[in-house]
Parts: C-alpha cells; structure tokens; sequence
C-alpha cells in the first residue's frame, strides 16, 4: 500500500515534510497508512556535520519495528525489549557513535491502535549539539481508516401482516468516510434482550447459487447472503449495524441503529439484508468461486 502511494507528485509530498535545516539532503516518508502497516521514514544528511545525539519524537501510540543504519544498543533505552518498542516519553535518543554509516538514519514504525478518525502522524528528529537544538526535520504521514455509516435504512422495518404477503430485503446504504478500502463487510444485531422465550433473532450466512450470466468464464458460482433468522413473534426495535474490515485486517463497526420489529403471531422467518457503499457502489458481500 505505501508503495502505491509512494507517486505523488511532488506539490503532493511536500506538504508531509517540513525540513529546518538546508543540511538535511533528503528525506522521505509513507504518506499514508492503516492502523498496523508499517511506516518508513528517513533522512540524509551532511556527514561533515557536528552534533552529539539525535532525537526522534513521536506520537505515544507508535511502536517502533526498527531502526535503520544504528547498533542496536539503542534499543537498551527502551520501555519494551519485544517487537513493539516504546520508548521512554516517546523519545528515541541516538547518541552519534551509534550511528554506523554517517548521515543516514531511517525508522520503521507502526500505530498499533484503531483511530476513530483518520490523523496525522508527525517524526520531530532533532540534531543536538551541547543540549540545544542546531536542527530538525519534520516527517508527517496520514493515519488513515475505513469508516463506514449508514446513510439509508428501511424505514418500515420488519412487518408482517395480512397485508405484506412476503417480507422484502433489508437493504442499506453506507458511505465510506475515509480513505481506506472496506474489507468483509456484514451485519450484526445487538439482540440479548431478544432471546426470549417467544423470540429468537440471529444472524446467519447461507449460501446461494448464483444465476447471473455475467459469470461465464465460471463453471459455479456461490454467493454468501447474510439473513436475519426470526422465530417467534413479538414487536418493538432491534439495533443493528455493520461490522467490516481494512486490508490489513483490523475490525471496525458502524453505529448502531434502530429497525422497527413488528410480529403478531408466531413466524419463521428469514429476511435477507443486502447494502451497498453510495461512494463506490460495493456489494455487501462478493461472489466466491467454488
């Protein structure tokens, strides 16, 4: 993925960098990254220069994977000796004779949370000469999500009577608010007040050939189509949203919202729910090959 997003132009780059000192030659990092993909930054500067040590500060939610052209001594320093590395007041501190090859230094990083909105994240590396400051550069990547909400529900919900002969499918539609790609995504019910003795709700996955004759390259075609299985009978609402996923298979739900239930009398019923992304036109769920 940052590899992807590595060709942007460079009107597009500069706004991730903001560099303080003319002696720093090069700098890059990811633009852009999930919740646990890994960010890469670097930077290159005049060998020629004198400092003693170089800090890198960062938000407190980055843990650090490694760090590039350095003795890992510098780890000694750390909060946590495992794969996820904190630093102490998340200030990794390089003292000169660490660094291997003069005038380069380089990170590889991740933030190990789920952000409810998509942020920046900044790399403050400062060069320190007898404790002040005599440079910096700023690295900053976005952090970015899928974030889904529903933007269309059905309003009439689940009835049923003399003068509904079958129940259509619960359909939605959801519009993704960041900028990163839905993965799996489904429904969920929130229904313990539910599983009563007269009623009982679930949600359930079967499976169903598919008959469109756009498939012709497939011998078999399945599609997963999730229902709500009711059985019993009873009235009010039940909350429901959207649980899905990014690409690298972090779990995101939506909010909850209300459908309104209504049963006189003792059913069984299975209601298809079917949803659709306004922004991208996705299906709820993708035909699998079998």
């Amino acid at each position: 993925m940052n590899e992807l997003n590595g060709n942007l132009d460079k009107d597009q780059k500069s706004k991730f960098v903001v560099n303080k000192s003319h002696w720093i030659f090069e700098n890059y990092i990811s633009p852009r990254a999930l919740p646990n993909e890994q960010i890469l930054g670097w930077i290159k500067w005049d060998p020629d220069v004198q400092y003693d040590k170089i800090l890198i500060k960062y938000d407190p939610d980055v843990v650090f994977h490694r760090i590039l052209n350095v003795d890992e001594s510098v780890f000694d320093q750390a909060e946590t000796q495992d794969y996820d590395v904190r630093f102490k007041n998340s200030t990794a501190v390089i003292e000169k004779n660490l660094i291997q090859i003069p005038g380069f230094l380089g990170f590889r990083v991740a933030y190990n949370l789920k952000p409810e909105d998509e942020k920046e994240l900044t790399f403050l590396i400062e060069f320190i000469k007898n404790e002040e400051t005599i440079g910096s550069v700023e690295l900053t990547t976005e952090l970015i999500r899928p974030k889904l909400i529903i933007t269309e529900r059905p309003s009439q919900g689940i009835v049923v009577n003399e003068l509904i002969p079958s129940l259509p499918s619960l359909s939605f539609t959801l519009k993704n608010m960041g900028h990163g790609e839905v993965e799996k995504l489904g429904p969920f019910l929130d229904v313990k007040s539910w599983e009563t003795k007269d009623m009982k709700i679930e949600v359930k996955h079967t499976k169903e050939r598919d008959i469109n004759e756009d498939h012709v390259f497939v011998m078999t075609t399945i599609r997963y189509i999730p229902k709500i299985i009711i059985r019993g009978s009873g009235m009010g609402m039940i909350s429901m949203g959207f649980e899905y996923y990014d690409k690298m298979n972090n779990k995101y739900e939506t909010e909850l919202v209300s459908v309104p239930l209504n049963i006189p009398k003792k059913e069984n019923l299975e209601i298809p729910v079917s949803s659709t992304i306004s922004n991208k036109q996705t299906l709820l769920l993708e035909p699998r090959l079998i």
